[in-house]
């Protein structure tokens, strides 16, 4: 996460993965085009809440 003007804020995310050797990465190839798009699905709707949650937040700050 990185602060920016005004109080904002940006989250991101990242996938680390190393592969020790060719048949490691042909493997984890095959798994990744599985695994990939629900991951990918998963990171975008826990993205989604985290920035409700935040806009919610500074709205209730906004209201004292």
């Amino acid at each position: 996460m990185s602060e920016r003007a005004g109080g904002r804020s940006t989250i991101v995310t990242e996938t680390r993965i190393v592969c020790t050797d060719a048949d490691a990465r042909r493997k984890f190839r095959l798994y990744w085009r599985l695994v990939g798009p629900f991951s990918a699905l998963i990171r975008r709707i826990l993205l989604r809440s985290i920035k409700g949650d935040a806009e919610a937040s500074m709205r209730a700050q906004g209201a004292k």
